[in-house]
């Protein structure tokens, strides 16, 4: 993750050293926040994982690219595979 701000609000040095301390809590919120917004948006449990179409994900059967989400279902690419293969979406995971 890069932080980007202008040159006259850069945080202080102690400020990006605990950022960096606290940085796989930092980005599990910021996705779990994107989650929610765009379940609270899209009015469906399943929109949760709208953002992160396109990226990669946890599945039962191990990792995979998030290609579609459906109501029940999510359609995945598995790392290495050529076929897709359909999970539910309760069993889909986001990778950090």
């Amino acid at each position: 993750m890069k932080l980007q701000a202008p040159a006259d609000r850069l945080p202080s040095d102690e400020t990006l050293a605990e950022l960096r301390q606290n940085k796989a809590a930092l980005v599990d919120y910021l996705l779990e926040r994107e989650s929610r917004l765009a379940e609270r948006r899209f009015g469906q449990p399943h929109a949760r994982l709208f953002p992160f179409v396109g990226k990669q994900v946890w599945t039962p059967e191990g990792k995979g690219k998030l290609l579609s989400v459906y109501a029940e279902t999510c359609e995945v690419l598995p790392e290495g595979a050529t076929r897709t293969m359909r999970v539910n979406t309760g069993n889909v995971k986001v990778i950090q």
